[in-house]
């Protein structure tokens, strides 16, 4: 078509009839890009679609997981990374090498777990957890090994996971399972003196973040095969191989028995009383609401598991006494908040602990392994220190109260140490030292790098307990050594030294009713004073494989390694 005066024909157009206002006054055409469409982010001008509610609605970009990563906390993770000099004292003997691979977030994931075992051991503390006494041998070993690292990350992922219930969160912690999987089958098939150590603590640390039965029976088969194929001398020197053997001690039982036991009459009838002598504990602890509270909740749980037990398969057994498996692992950082009341929480914890053992005879098949060899210690730590404070107060009230309420988990303690065909002999004496520390062997001393964190938690770590900043740094006299920039290059025996105190704020609001993550348990009604923070299914048992060919139930020890044929013939 020609156009006027028989020049060339006009360009066709599309109308634009939603323009944004700016340009229909200034007749121009609009593109139409939201929030702000071109002609006025050129000439710099506020453009009305940014008033839209598309534009107002727009989804926020992805933040990635949630590590609850506070100001000062980045400040130092970033300091780490860049220098190789961490926050912690304790891991100043470190080689700087040994952080040389990893990004911010797995230093972050470190900061993290390491931060909750070292506030707990300043404080004598972390012989009464499952977990924290052990994770100086786990960081030491996970420094030369990458899948014995992600096993590391993964716990603290896990841990993180379930204080943010962060779908982000969740998966960076399956991630990291599945790379400690994978690289744990690399391993297998090549068994020495030189990786047994890194085999086994790759193997224990998915076993406690396996929520699964089968996962978690493949583990601790996996674990038996290990032990026993460890030289003898293998063993004496690994610290590790020590640890899970003196716990074998306390779990392994008549394997006749196991395989077809079934729980008496008179098991049941144990399990009632334990119900009512909590729910005394509960009525002498009424002036506490916190420790009230908590024992309501394990009351409500233990009652629901009696009432379903005959009803379930072993495998809803299983799922059901995950929960309490969570509270085992991660209650005790939570009430321990370096206060004049971690003596009082003390026997709160010991409750928790001694229904671990008390549900221990109804899963046979786990040999003791799963919940009661791992709270036996903890329980008769808990009650060493009550005793000992008390030999020094002996009219103090909350003490005396204290060793009251020790009654109910030192005499389950006894009836499950009368049912193994052997055990040593418990050293719950006032008077007795308490167990080595983990940063109890000789070290140089070293000058400590001062730590940007402050004295006190984040906000954002309110939710829970330890401050997970760098604790205050602690003044070593007489050292022998004069070092630039408060950092050892050579790395000696142990990875930590001794430390005193660490002082500590916490949130007291924490409780347990929405730790049940799904589960329809009865809850003492919450006070507006007492906020839950725990809440959802963020475990990784219903997480989606990484394929068809691995996941979270994959036969990790398998039959065809040398090492272990000989014990599946």
């Amino acid at each position: 078509m020609v156009g006027p005066g028989g020049g060339p024909p006009r360009k066709s157009h599309t109308k634009s009839r939603n323009g944004c206002k700016t340009c229909k006054r200034r007749h121009i055409r609009c593109d139409e890009t939201f929030p702000q469409c071109r002609n006025c982010t050129k000439h710099n001008c506020r453009c009305d679609y940014q008033d839209t509610p598309a534009a107002q609605g727009a989804s926020p970009p992805p933040r990635g997981p949630d590590l609850l990563m506070s100001p000062e906390i980045e400040m130092e993770i970033d300091n780490w990374h860049r220098t190789g000099v961490p926050p912690y004292p304790e891991l100043l003997q470190c080689p700087r090498s040994g952080w040389a691979g990893l990004s911010r977030a797995d230093l972050r994931l470190i900061h993290h777990i390491i931060g909750l075992s070292i506030d707990l051991h300043r404080r004598g503390l972390s012989s009464c957890t499952l977990w924290a006494q052990k994770m100086p041998n786990f960081l030491a070993i996970a420094l030369g090994s990458e899948f014995v690292m992600s096993a590391v990350l993964g716990l603290s992922a896990f841990h993180l996971a379930f204080l943010t219930r962060d779908p982000d969160t969740k998966q960076l912690a399956f991630r990291h399972k599945v790379s400690a999987l994978q690289g744990l089958q690399i391993a297998l098939g090549s068994f020495s003196k030189e990786n047994c150590d890194a085999i086994l603590a790759a193997s224990v640390l998915l076993s406690w973040q396996a929520t699964e039965h089968q996962n978690w029976s493949s583990l601790q088969h996996g674990i038996s095969s290990v032990l026993e194929s460890m030289h003898p001398y293998w063993k004496q020197e690994s610290d590790l191989a020590q640890f899970v053997e003196a716990q074998r001690t306390l779990s392994i039982r008549d394997i006749s028995m196991a395989g077809g036991y079934q729980p008496l009459d008179e098991d049941f009838m144990h399990l009632d009383q334990t119900i009512q002598s909590l729910q005394l504990a509960q009525k002498r602890v009424s002036h506490n609401l916190e420790h009230s509270q908590r024992l309501g909740e394990l009351i409500d749980f233990t009652r629901q598991f009696r009432d379903e037990f005959p009803n379930q398969t072993p495998e809803q057994s299983f799922e059901r006494i995950q929960i309490l498996r969570r509270w085992l692992f991660w209650l005790p950082p939570s009430m321990l908040r370096n206060s004049d009341s971690d003596i009082n929480a003390l026997p709160i914890l010991a409750q928790f602990y001694a229904i671990g053992i008390s549900l221990d005879i109804f899963f046979p098949e786990l040999g003791g392994a799963y919940l009661g060899a791992p709270t036996v210690e903890p329980i008769e730590e808990i009650y060493r220190i009550i005793a000992t404070h008390s030999a020094t107060d002996p009219f103090n009230a909350d003490l005396r109260l204290a060793l009251t309420l020790m009654d109910l988990p030192r005499g389950i303690v006894a009836r499950y140490r009368s049912r193994l065909p052997w055990s040593p002999r418990s050293s719950i004496d006032q008077y007795s030292p308490g167990p080595p520390s983990p940063y109890h062997h000789t070290m140089h001393e070293y000058p400590l790098v001062t730590s940007s964190s402050p004295d006190s938690a984040s906000p954002s770590y309110a939710a829970y307990t330890p401050p997970l900043h760098s604790p205050p740094a602690v003044t070593v006299a007489n050292s022998p050594f004069q070092l630039q920039d408060g950092f050892i290059a050579t790395a000696p025996p142990s990875l930590y030294p001794p430390s005193p105190h660490l002082l500590d704020a916490h949130n007291v609001h924490l409780g347990l009713s929405d730790m049940n993550h799904g589960h329809t348990s009865a809850s003492i009604p919450q006070s507006s004073a007492f906020t839950p923070p725990y809440g959802g299914d963020v475990l990784c048992t219903d997480m989606p494989r990484a394929d068809a060919s691995l996941g979270l139930n994959m036969d990790v020890y398998s039959q065809t390694h040398p090492f272990a044929a000989s014990l599946w013939a």
